[in-house]
């Protein structure tokens, strides 16, 4: 779950990224979601996000979780089976974080 070293879910996951916390972005290949980003790099999943600056809509907001990851040399692994099914609780989407 969320909280101490990963994170889950897409807002939390999309916080983490937007800090540059990630380690390493675990997620299923059919994860989709639209959300919103800002001029300053934050990713979010609400145009109310306090950390949001000049809100842009995101249509494809998980293609720009993976941009960020790997532009912050964060590993991502595309999931399914098993590990996918664990995900489909959690949006589809995970973090280990580094801190």
């Amino acid at each position: 779950g969320s909280g101490g070293a990963g994170a889950t879910g897409l807002a939390d996951v999309a916080r983490a990224l937007s800090e540059g916390r990630v380690r390493h972005l675990l997620l299923t290949p059919w994860t989709q979601a639209e959300g919103w980003s800002g001029r300053d790099g934050v990713l979010t999943t609400s145009a109310n996000d306090t950390m949001l600056a000049d809100p842009r809509h995101e249509p494809r907001l998980v293609h720009r979780m993976v941009q960020r990851a790997l532009a912050t040399d964060a590993a991502v692994t595309p999931v399914d089976g098993e590990a996918a099914a664990l995900l489909q609780q959690h949006e589809e989407i995970a973090a280990l974080l580094r801190w």
